[in-house]
């Protein structure tokens, strides 16, 4: 950071033409305009007050600590600066009606979010008295100006209260934040196409001031301004000031909205705004979101559930349309018989193989001299189950087998007309075309049809 850059003409409403109607204005060079060096002023605070209040007035007396950030939640800023208390540089040339602001990018599968708290640092530097600010705080979806005016909250000391800072050099976090209770809460759906969002504050009216700010700023001594931190600027495109129109030679010129990277040297801010503000994700639920699971496919589960299947969990509220899951590994089944395990389908076809699946591997279970995965399938269409007691954990778990426990366990399905399991025909005659077709109904077509599959076995 330069040391000069603390030296500043003020914000948004600094250096009136030449010859403008007034006296005041003659006193200005502006093709040379003063340093004026109060305008920007450093002050450390040990501490700061907290006024947190909701955007329904209910006051906060003990905050409790910022969420846990996570993938369902995020806390976004551009400044370094501690918001417990610190260094800063007072912006002293702030003026009544201008507006601090600052542009948050987020990825668009995050869209949308809910704005759950926003902060703001207002201090003064050697104040004589007690300042009282009237403020508002400004949510844009979008960038401000161009973006779309989502929710404005101004204080009124009756529902929300004015700020009071001081005297001397002190300052107050502002914390804004949405009763979780409150049907009003503040949105943002990303209807901008921007995949931004913007946060601000504004003065309305300072403690004390002046009559014409383009040509004198509000007085240090009497007022409260926002700050910025002094580390250096570094996100100069996503900081903004609405200024006032103090003509051409205003800061910006005209007035109006303008980032930081737009603002002249001599006026420019040295540092990043300190605010922050912090959300959540609407559609996201914690501990859910995609999962790569070993073959190589995708779906939305528990993370538990995605661990003990063996999958990647790609966050919580990942969707599958937005992620990319590695090709699978598995078993490769090469044409003299053998079987290589841990391969990729690519890898595997390029050797001239069969990929058994993902997840898949060379073990023989059945001591054959072929690698399981890689055996013709058995086609068993009445191996229902391994067992026909209904205790045993073997009950309804096919075992690539037909014998008398498959007969049970369909006798038993049968009987108590379990459609998913005794529901496979809509006709005993082989020759009908409803033969082998489920028709919704178990019946005596079923039964027939299952002595049919039982005597074929497996083949």
């Amino acid at each position: 950071m330069r040391t000069d850059a603390r030296i500043r003409l003020s914000i948004g409403s600094l250096v009136a033409l030449a010859g403008m109607a007034g006296a005041q204005t003659a006193q200005f060079d502006v093709q040379n305009p003063p340093a004026r060096s109060a305008l920007e002023q450093l002050v450390h605070l040990p501490t700061l007050g907290r006024l947190h209040v909701t955007t329904g007035g209910r006051i906060i007396e003990n905050s409790p600590p910022l969420r846990p950030q996570d993938d369902c939640s995020g806390l976004s800023s551009h400044t370094d600066a501690n918001f417990a208390g610190g260094s800063f540089v007072v912006q002293a040339g702030f003026a009544e009606h201008e507006v601090a602001a600052v542009t948050y990018t987020l990825p668009a599968t995050h869209f949308p979010i809910k704005v759950d708290v926003m902060e703001f640092i207002l201090a003064t530097s050697n104040a004589a008295q007690l300042t009282v600010t009237e403020w508002s705080v400004l949510v844009w979806d979008g960038e401000p100006g161009t973006g779309i005016l989502v929710a404005e909250y101004s204080s009124d000391d009756i529902i929300l209260p004015h700020a009071r800072v001081g005297p001397g050099t002190a300052g107050v976090n502002i914390q804004v934040s949405v009763d979780p209770n409150d049907p009003e809460q503040i949105f943002i759906y990303n209807d901008s196409a921007t995949d931004k969002f913007s946060i601000g504050f504004r003065i309305d009216n300072h403690n004390s001031q002046t009559q014409n700010p383009c040509v004198t700023a509000p007085p240090t001594s009497l007022n409260a301004f926002p700050c910025t931190d002094v580390s250096g600027l570094a996100q100069a495109s996503s900081n903004w000031l609405d200024g006032l129109d103090c003509g051409p030679f205003g800061c910006p010129p005209n007035g109006g909205w303008a980032r930081f990277s737009q603002l002249n040297v001599f006026c420019r801010p040295s540092g990043d705004w300190v605010m922050r503000a912090s959300w959540s994700r609407v559609d996201c639920i914690p501990g859910v979101g995609a999962c790569c699971k070993p073959d190589g496919t995708c779906e939305v589960m528990a993370v538990g559930a995605c661990d003990a299947i063996g999958g990647i969990y790609q966050g919580d509220g990942a969707r599958c349309g937005d992620v990319t899951c590695p090709e699978p590994t598995g078993a490769c089944c090469m044409p003299n018989g053998s079987c290589v395990p841990g391969v990729t389908p690519s890898v595997c076809a390029l050797f001239g193989g069969t990929f058994a699946g993902g997840g898949t591997t060379c073990a023989d279970g059945n001591m054959n001299g072929t690698a399981d995965a890689c055996e013709a399938p058995i086609n068993c269409p009445a191996d229902l189950s391994g067992s026909s007691d209904p205790n045993d954990p073997a009950y309804g778990v096919p075992d690539n087998a037909v014998d008398s426990a498959d007969f049970f366990y369909f006798l038993d399905q049968f009987v108590a007309a379990n459609t998913a399991i005794a529901d496979l025909t809509g006709s005993s005659d082989p020759n009908d075309p409803a033969y082998g077709i489920p028709d919704g109904s178990v019946d005596a077509s079923d039964f027939f049809f299952f002595l049919d599959v039982f005597v074929l076995g497996c083949g």
